[in-house]
């Protein structure tokens, strides 16, 4: 799975999941956070693949990481 791959399935599960935390936070700030779960996830990818396993599997067994609402960075 490629990052832009992984940024849209980020996303689009906080679209049908968290529409409404998307719009309070922004779409600056969304897509940032997108990026970073993405990133997070590829390098937990790349350490499952050095044990041996393929891609797919890597994306099933890191996917996740990347599963988790948005942040309001202005929520304490």
């Amino acid at each position: 799975m490629t990052h832009e791959q992984m940024v849209h399935s980020i996303l689009s599960m906080w679209q049908g999941c968290y529409s409404d935390e998307m719009k309070q936070i922004g779409q600056k700030e969304c897509l940032e956070q997108a990026h970073a779960l993405a990133r997070m996830t590829r390098r937990e990818m790349d350490t499952l693949k050095k044990g041996g396993i393929d891609e797919d599997t890597a994306w099933t067994e890191a996917r996740f990481i990347c599963m988790v609402p948005p942040v309001n960075p202005d929520d304490d």
